[in-house]
């Protein structure tokens, strides 16, 4: 206990000669699929808010951020949502719908489209295997062709349809 508190003190001793708060390293990490998207505009406001922050920047897949997060092998983590963990503190930032894209041309993007739900297996497109928003997928589908081409990233998927390969 007096260990504890000799820490304790020494920690707000530091805490107290701090000339800038929030200095130090930043280990974040985000799913693949969200941290180009939300990195860029993020670093300008730490930086700006934070000059003495120094940011390490890190992507992946939910399981393996979440193994790494409760490694310590980083601070922070941005995933989509997950099974509860008991060691990790948790906070909704945003939502985002579902929504379809398709070629510009498709009949299921049309107004009064049968959308998703009248796609053939065989038109839909889906991320590799590991990534959430590939099982949030496939949680409203009742099909997916074993043979489709699958990507690794959102702007694969994005280039895909634009091909005229299919519909995600």
């Amino acid at each position: 206990m007096r260990r504890v508190l000799v820490e304790a003190r020494a920690i707000l001793v530091l805490a107290g000669e701090s000339q800038q708060p929030f200095g130090g390293v930043l280990r974040l990490f985000a799913i693949s699929t969200l941290g180009p998207y939300v990195f860029p505009g993020m670093l300008h406001d730490l930086r700006g808010h934070y000059p003495g922050l120094s940011v390490i920047l890190g992507e992946g897949k939910t399981d393996d951020l979440l193994s790494a997060l409760l490694k310590g092998d980083f601070d922070v983590t941005l995933i989509s949502t997950h099974r509860p963990e008991a060691a990790v503190s948790e906070m909704a930032i945003f939502r985002e719908p579902f929504v379809l894209a398709c070629p510009e041309d498709h009949p299921a993007c049309a107004p009064g489209g049968s959308g998703w739900d009248g796609l053939t297996a065989r038109e839909r497109l889906l991320l590799d295997e590991g990534h959430c928003l590939r099982d949030q997928a496939l949680a409203v589908s009742d099909g997916i062709a074993p043979s489709n081409r699958h990507a690794t990233s959102l702007e694969t998927l994005k280039y895909m349809v634009a091909a005229g390969e299919g519909c995600t």
